[in-house]
């Protein structure tokens, strides 16, 4: 009774953490389990709680068991293109929308009263939208990684690689690359590996037949070629 008690209290103590980390992906569980190990004000026993509701959210992996890229979730792969665009919106959340925010808020902090002043209880609430934005960003920014050109797989799918389908009863073509959250592009054919359908076809080879519902073709697809679609796609659109 007592050894349970004592499981109980932690998470009754750390609820609202607990309601945060059940929102969050597995790689930013993994950055936050290293924030949480370099936190010294935090009390030995409080950082073993907070580890061990993070465990239980969040199984570690066997690290003897080799993962393949696109399984590693504590690790964001990206291009250089990529890289260039996410660093692009920091500095622009930081340098226009965080400061449009501290003007919204200094402006409607001279109007007074500000108990009942609607403006300001808005902007203070933006604020701490926009913070926490920055933080979830520069978390990802921790754990990308820019992928290059030589690491691209072309002989069974990978990150990076652009896979050419043919329908299995028809002469259908259709064509994905696979490249990271931040490199996405529909129109281009740039599907995000991270995402359920890239996560069923990674691996696959030429030959594999695969079925999807995607860009409108539904049914069965034969792999038929695989390219490297960052010495081609990616590079011609730098």
């Amino acid at each position: 009774m007592a050894l349970r008690a004592r499981s109980v209290l932690p998470a009754r103590k750390f609820e609202r953490f607990t309601a945060c980390i059940g929102g969050i992906e597995r790689g930013m569980a993994t950055a936050l389990r290293t924030q949480i190990n370099q936190l010294d004000s935090l009390g030995r026993a409080a950082k073993e709680d907070m580890l061990g509701l993070l465990l239980d959210q969040f199984p570690t992996v066997d690290p003897k068991k080799k993962r393949a890229p696109w399984e590693m979730a504590d690790v964001i792969f990206v291009t250089d293109r990529g890289m260039a665009r996410k660093q692009a919106e920091i500095a622009q959340h930081v340098n226009v929308k965080m400061r449009d925010n501290a003007r919204a808020i200094g402006a409607a902090a001279e109007k007074g009263d500000l108990s009942e002043n609607s403006e300001y209880k808005f902007a203070l609430e933006e604020r701490d939208l926009l913070r926490a934005r920055l933080l979830q960003m520069n978390t990802e920014m921790e754990i990308a990684r820019v992928i290059q050109p030589e690491e691209v797989p072309t002989e069974y799918i990978g990150i990076g690689t652009r896979a050419v389908f043919v329908a299995v009863d028809s002469d259908d073509r259709y064509e994905l690359a696979f490249l990271g959250p931040w490199d996405a592009d529909p129109e281009k054919g740039w599907l995000n590996y991270q995402s359920p359908l890239a996560q069923e076809l990674m691996g696959k080879k030429i030959g594999d037949i695969v079925s999807f519902d995607h860009g409108g073709r539904t049914g069965s697809y034969r792999v038929v070629e695989l390219h490297n679609e960052l010495l081609e796609g990616v590079a011609s659109q730098a």
